[in-house]
C-alpha cells in the first residue's frame, strides 16, 4: 500500500493493509477494508476536522492473559525440544530433524508471539465522535501507536475548528502535546543506528566464526548476542511510539525475529553438542569451545543453519543502516 496518495499521507494501516487511515488537508479519510490477506472490498469514510467532536482511546485489558498463556506454550513446547535432545543417542540424526519440523518452529513462533504485545504496548480501542455517528478505527489497536497518530491531529482539528463559536477548553483534544501542521515529519527511532551498527557487526563475526576456529570470535558473537537483544527490543519499542518509516520497522522485527532463531538454534546445538560430548557440560564456559569448533566438528545442517542467519543478520544491518540514510536525505529536503 502507498504511504501517499495524492493530497492524503497514509498515518496508520491494519493487518495485510486491509484497513487505513489517511490525512487530508481538511479532513480524514478512513478506509475500512474487509478480507482475508487481501482487501475484497474497501468503505471510504471521511470525517472532516471541524465537525470531530472528540477521538476517544479505551485501552483493554487482555495482554496480560495472552502473554502467559505465549510463555506457557514456549515452555511446553521448548521442554519437548529438550526432551527429545536429551533423550537422543550419540550421533542419532532423525530426532534432529523431528524437532526442526515441528516443536521447534512453535515453540519459535510462540516466543515471537509472547515478545511482540510486551514491545507494541497495551491493546486499545480508537473512536471518532462526529454530531452524526461514531466510528472504530480497526487498525489502531495499541495505545502507543493511537497516541501517536492522535498526537499528530491534535493541532490540526484545533485549527480547522477556530472559527466556531466554542470555548477553547472545549476543544477537541487527546491530552498530548501538539505536533506541527503540514507535513508529517519521520524521524529516526532512538539509538537505531547503534541497534544497526551492532546487528551488522554480530553478523560479520558470526560469518567469519563459521570458517575460523578462535575463542576471542566465539566470544564476540556472545557477547554482541546478549548487547543487540534489548537494544533491539527498546529501539523496536521506539519505533511504534514515533514517526517513522514502515522500512525501518520492518527491519527490527526482522532483527527481532533472527536474533530469536538463532538463540532456538543455539540452544539446540548446545544440547546436541553435550549428548555428543558430555565435556561440553564440564564448565560454565565450555559451550564457548562448543561454538569455536562449529566449523568442524559440526554437522552440515548446523553449520548451513548459522550461516543462513549470520547472512540474514548481516543484509537487515546494512539494510538498517540504508534506511536511516534515506530518511535523513528526505527530511534534509
Amino acid at each position: 500500500m502507498k504511504k501517499r496518495f495524492g493530497e492524503y499521507q497514509r498515518l496508520a494501516r491494519g493487518v495485510f493493509g486491509c484497513s487505513s487511515l489517511w490525512r487530508g488537508e481538511d479532513h480524514l479519510l478512513y478506509v475500512r477494508g474487509s478480507g482475508f490477506l487481501i482487501p475484497f472490498s474497501e468503505e471510504y469514510l471521511r470525517f472532516r476536522y471541524r465537525d470531530i467532536q472528540a477521538l476517544i482511546i479505551v485501552g483493554t485489558s487482555g495482554r496480560l492473559w495472552t502473554s502467559i498463556l505465549y510463555g506457557i506454550g514456549v515452555l511446553l513446547f521448548g521442554g519437548l525440544c529438550g526432551l527429545v535432545l536429551g533423550t537422543r543417542e550419540p550421533g542419532e540424526t532423525w530426532p534432529l530433524v523431528m524437532i526442526l519440523l515441528f516443536p521447534f518452529p512453535v515453540a519459535l513462533s510462540l516466543l515471537f508471539l509472547f515478545v511482540r504485545p510486551l514491545v507494541l504496548g497495551q491493546r486499545c480501542v480508537v473512536e471518532v465522535q462526529t454530531s452524526l455517528k461514531k466510528e472504530r478505527f480497526r487498525m489502531l489497536t495499541r495505545i502507543p501507536i493511537a497516541r501517536r497518530v492522535l498526537d499528530s491531529l491534535e493541532d490540526q482539528i484545533n485549527k480547522a475548528q477556530e472559527e466556531l463559536e466554542v470555548n477553547p477548553s472545549e476543544r477537541i483534544g487527546t491530552g498530548l502535546e501538539q505536533a506541527p501542521t503540514g507535513e508529517l515529519r519521520l524521524s529516526v527511532p532512538v539509538l537505531a543506528f547503534p541497534a544497526f551498527a551492532t546487528s551488522l557487526a554480530l553478523g560479520v563475526i558470526m560469518l567469519l566464526q563459521l570458517h575460523v576456529e578462535s575463542v576471542v570470535l566465539a566470544w564476540m558473537t556472545q557477547l554482541l548476542g546478549i548487547l543487540l537483544a534489548p537494544l533491539v527490543l527498546f529501539v523496536t519499542a521506539s519505533s511504534v511510539r514515533r514517526l517513522t518509516t514502515d522500512g525501518i520497522r520492518f527491519v527490527l522485527w526482522g532483527i527481532v525475529a533472527s536474533l530469536l532463531v538463532i538463540g532456538g538454534g543455539g540452544f539446540i546445538f548446545l544440547v546436541t553438542a553435550a549428548v555428543d560430548d558430555p565435556s561440553v557440560t564440564v564448565s560454565p564456559f565450555s559451550f564457548i569451545e562448543a561454538f569455536t569448533m562449529i566449523n568442524s566438528d559440526a554437522d552440515l545442517g548446523f553449520y548451513l543453519f548459522f550461516l543462513i542467519t549470520a547472512i540474514a543478520i548481516t543484509v537487515m544491518g546494512v539494510s538498517g543502516l540504508f534506511q536511516i540514510m534515506l530518511l535523513r536525505n528526505s527530511n534534509k529536503k
